[in-house]
Order: structure tokens, then sequence, then C-alpha cells
């Protein structure tokens, strides 16, 4: 039974701008933490102190895979139907296995998951992130820094 030790990050030297981004929509930050450079400081990470081990470690790469995976099946511009949703049921089926996570968190995962396969199944939908939150989060976003 292993653990998702984020702690990884800092003993890896991942910069502190990834691990707290002043964006969080920003795709660009997202896919610095997730690449295979980070990827390599989080294996090299060898704290001294606690009880870290090599399952830990593979528990947060796989994790960041899976976020990964997850973000191609809905931002890929030439992904196929079949594989999108094959990415997403994957991408879910590990995040939701994931204990300490919350429910609700898992909740919405499940939901944003089961409608999206309803539209990839549909071929008139080419630009799947449009019909993600993301844009409200960047409105949200862009009015929270006017006030």
């Amino acid at each position: 039974n292993h653990v998702l030790d984020v702690g990884l990050l800092r003993f890896g030297g991942i910069s502190f701008d990834l691990i707290w981004p002043a964006d969080f929509a920003s795709e660009k930050l997202v896919l610095e933490l997730f690449s295979d450079a980070s990827l390599c400081k989080i294996f090299e990470a060898n704290p001294e102190f606690g009880s870290t081990q090599d399952g830990n470690k593979a528990a947060l790469a796989l994790t960041f895979f899976f976020l990964r995976l997850h973000l191609h099946a809905i931002n890929g511009p030439s992904v196929p139907a079949m594989h999108r949703v094959i990415y997403l049921w994957c991408s879910m089926l590990w995040l939701t296995s994931i204990n300490g996570v919350s429910n609700i968190t898992k909740r919405n995962i499940v939901l944003e998951v089961i409608s999206f396969m309803f539209i990839i199944m549909r071929d008139y939908v080419t630009h799947l992130r449009h019909c993600t939150s993301e844009p409200l989060e960047h409105f949200f976003g862009n009015v929270c820094q006017m006030i």
C-alpha cells in the first residue's frame, strides 16, 4: 500500500512555481510539472528522513501519467474518439482508486468522464476542451483580478 508523497516534489528540487502556480489554468505549467525531467528529479530524490519508498515514487509518477493522459484526451487535436474514451476511462479508474482523495473530487471526476464519453462519441464535437469548465475558470480568474 503506497501513498502519494507530494513532498517528493520539494525534495526533488521541482520549482515552487510549478507546485503552487499563480495561474491554475496554464497548461504549460502542467506539462512542465508532468514532464520527464520532473519525473527524473522525483525518482532521484532521496529524503534522509521519513519512510519514502520506491513504491511511493511510482504511485506519484503514475498519477502524473494519468493526469497528463486525461489532459491529452481532452486537448489533443487529432486523437480519435475511441482513444479519447479509453484514455479518460483509464485515468478515471486510477484517480478514483487513490485513497485519501475527497469523495467530492472523485465524484466530480466520474461525472466529467461519463458526460464526456457521450459528447466524444458525437462526430461533430471537434474541440472537446470547449465543453469543459475551463473557459469559466479563466473568466472567473479575470474577474477576480479586476476586483
